[in-house]
């Protein structure tokens, strides 16, 4: 492994996809498997935005 890496993603939708993409470049550059990482991540961010009203599906948005 190598060192430290990190991002900062803004909270909206498309976040996900780049952390997840992000994590799988680095991972990989790093000689290390990145699947699971990448489901972790994928779900790790999708449950903030789920709790921070921006990412609703079906659901409706929490009263102001």
């Amino acid at each position: 492994m190598q060192g430290r890496a990190e991002i900062v993603v803004q909270v909206r939708a498309e976040s996900v996809k780049t952390a997840r993409d992000w994590t799988g470049n680095v991972l990989e550059k790093w000689g290390q498997d990145a699947y699971v990482a990448q489901v972790v991540v994928s779900e790790l961010l999708t449950n903030v935005l789920q709790h921070n009203g921006e990412y609703l599906g079906d659901r409706a948005a929490p009263p102001s």
